[in-house]
């Protein structure tokens, strides 16, 4: 069963957010925004979670780096 997921408002629905979560070795190249980022930066796995202050990601990341 697929559950209906509603908006803050309790009555409107919304689609389900799908995010996928990377840990990668540099190979080459450079790194470029795009329409959907306004800053980007390559950072060591050891110190990412400095970087993050929402709870729900930081929760997240934790569990992607173990």
């Amino acid at each position: 069963m697929i559950w209906p997921t509603f908006a803050y408002d309790g009555v409107t629905q919304v689609p389900t957010k799908v995010i996928f979560d990377f840990v990668c070795d540099y190979v080459s190249g450079e790194l470029r925004t795009s329409n959907e980022t306004s800053q980007v930066i390559w950072v060591p796995k050891d110190k990412v979670l400095e970087y993050i202050t929402a709870p729900v990601s930081l929760f997240r990341f934790k569990n992607v780096i173990d």
